[in-house]
């Protein structure tokens, strides 16, 4: 959503309704992107649970980000808080976005892709020994997409179906809270048991169904700006 709204954003700079996800622009352009995810996440964090931070790369959509809050209230919060504060020596202009942000769309279910505009072609690659004549060369992000699903495969033939689902990996940034948020977007959300100091925690739903449903929505998803979702079922008995 983001890139594609970056110019209807910048022109319009009237409010608009409160919604979760904040478009800020005026930032500063001497942070790389991850760095300027990062200082804003910590930022923007104390008013609430944060869904994703989105940073576009390019010249054109520099000095410009978006904050998705699990709730209105957590963005309508941060926004009267932090409108003109002075963020590394500019004062931020925060709106609410002119679209709902994708991250909410699919958790909500109601994700529809967006038309993209066409690229201009670039001169084809030497082809892999391994790939048809005429295939197009897979990118970087869809192997390594493939890799996770070929990794979280394996692993769910040692953890079979069940109503409770296992997420870790996760640091100190990363709250109960903030994990309930997440889960409650989902139907039959009964419970988390969060282990507090080592990065685990258990998600019990009422059915196997629900439970995979979360889990197949979740797995990969952007809790935070460094961490990623390692999500699978728990194991049984």
């Amino acid at each position: 959503m983001h890139e594609a709204c970056a110019t209807q954003e910048a022109k319009d700079g009237m409010d608009r309704t409160p919604q979760q996800t904040l478009y800020v622009r005026n930032l500063t352009e001497k942070l790389n992107k991850e760095k300027l995810r990062r200082q804003l996440y910590n930022l923007f964090t104390r008013f609430g649970p944060i869904l994703d931070v989105a940073v576009q790369p390019g010249q054109r959509n520099r000095g410009q980000a978006w904050v998705v809050f699990a709730d209105v209230e957590s963005a309508t919060k941060a926004k009267s808080t932090l409108s003109n504060y002075v963020f590394f020596a500019k004062p931020m202009d925060i709106q609410f976005a002119a679209a709902r942000s994708d991250v909410v769309t699919r958790l909500e279910g109601t994700y529809v892709p967006r038309e993209k505009k066409p690229r201009e072609e670039r001169p084809a690659k030497k082809a892999r020994a391994d790939q048809p004549a005429g295939a197009p060369l897979p990118t970087s992000a869809q192997l390594e997409a493939e890799r996770q699903a070929q990794a979280a495969a394996s692993r769910d033939a040692n953890n079979p179906p069940g109503p409770i689902i296992k997420v870790d990996g996760f640091g100190d940034d990363v709250t109960q809270a903030l994990i309930d948020s997440i889960m409650a977007q989902y139907a039959g959300h009964k419970e988390t048991r969060f282990i507090a100091g080592k990065g685990v925690a258990f998600v019990e739903f009422f059915t196997t169904g629900q439970a995979t449903t979360a889990l197949q929505g979740l797995r990969g998803f952007a809790l935070t700006p460094a961490y990623k979702m390692r999500i699978n079922y728990a194991k049984q008995g």
